[in-house]
């Protein structure tokens, strides 16, 4: 047997001996309305505080919406860290996302047109795939 062949043998008895680790799995980002402590209320159409946002939501100019990522979480229990972004503006829009490393940033959109949001967490080891979400603002303010 060459040296290289014993060489694999080792690592292969030595990983049979003491098991495989399990794979590490990234934080999961979530938006969801800015009320941890809120609850559902299926009658008045309000979700759940840690529901994610998946349909645009209606914006007024001028006033922030009310979002958070509170509800990511890590598999492994780690803190997460955030990052929030704007990944689509109206055309001639200033908005910007006012301490994107919370939690629940605030931006305030300053045109009509759609917003488009996006949050990635990390655990110091691992990124979460983004979660996105849209602001719609009309004309009149909202949409």
């Amino acid at each position: 047997m060459s040296t290289r062949e014993i060489s694999l043998l080792a690592c292969i008895a030595c990983l049979a001996l003491s098991g495989c680790p399990e794979p590490l799995v990234p934080p999961t980002a979530i938006i969801s309305v800015s009320n941890p402590a809120a609850s559902a209320d299926p009658d008045a159409g309000t979700p759940a505080a840690c529901d994610a946002i998946t349909a645009p939501i209606d914006g007024l100019i001028g006033v922030a919406p009310a979002i958070s990522g509170a509800c990511s979480s890590d598999p492994q229990g780690r803190s997460v860290s955030f990052l929030w972004s704007l990944s689509g503006l109206p055309t001639g829009s200033h908005a910007r996302i006012f301490d994107p490393s919370v939690p629940a940033p605030t931006f305030e959109p300053d045109l009509p047109g759609s917003y488009h949001l996006r949050l990635v967490v990390s655990n110091g080891t691992l990124t979460s795939a983004p979660a996105d979400m849209t602001v719609q603002v009309g004309d009149c303010g909202i949409h």
